[in-house]
């Protein structure tokens, strides 16, 4: 996932929580599912590497 997806998603976030005026705790959960997704995303992509290489 490339900077600028990452960006946009965490702006979204923001501006629905902003828009739906939900709490401080619904902003950080949000936050950190991002974050995960970008992790997860980093490591398939690290494993594709790791496969091509072996070819």
């Amino acid at each position: 996932m490339s900077a600028a997806v990452l960006a946009i998603l965490i702006g979204f976030v923001i501006f629905v929580f902003e828009r739906f005026q939900l709490g401080v705790q619904w902003i950080v959960d949000g936050l950190i599912a991002l974050a995960l997704m970008a992790a997860w995303t980093f490591w398939e992509s690290l494993e594709e590497h790791r496969t091509d290489d072996e070819d």
